[in-house]
């Protein structure tokens, strides 16, 4: 979670800071795609001569696509694999095969553990 302001760091109340949320997209709730504007949602893709399916819309400063469900914003390649495939398993992150942040080509994603994710993206 966001760390509340210090003294004179702005002019949020300590109420605003007691109802803010984390700004982790990449939460591991289940998403509710039941509520998503799928066809919204695959509107935003460009396929990339690559074979990427690249999101065209709002990308965070790591370089992944950020997609809103129901005012809660959820990594977009988290909500493609999801669409397509079903809830991400537990404990596992999705990893792009293709090494493109911005992908969300459902192909393109494996469920991996942390560790091989951490692993495959510094090798």
């Amino acid at each position: 979670p966001r760390e509340a302001p210090r003294a004179g760091e702005g002019a949020r109340s300590m109420i605003d800071c007691a109802i803010t949320l984390p700004d982790n997209l990449n939460r591991t709730l289940p998403i509710p795609v039941e509520h998503a504007n799928v066809e919204l949602f695959w509107s935003r893709c460009r396929i990339n001569p690559s074979g990427c399916w690249l999101w065209s819309n709002h990308l965070d400063k790591g370089g992944y696509g950020s997609f809103r469900i129901d005012r809660w914003p959820y990594r977009a390649h988290r909500v493609a694999y999801t669409l397509t495939y079903g809830a991400i398993p537990s404990g596992l992150q999705l990893d792009h095969l293709c090494r493109n942040r911005a992908c969300v080509r459902p192909c393109h994603l494996e469920p991996v553990t942390p560790r091989v994710n951490n692993a495959r993206s510094r090798g």
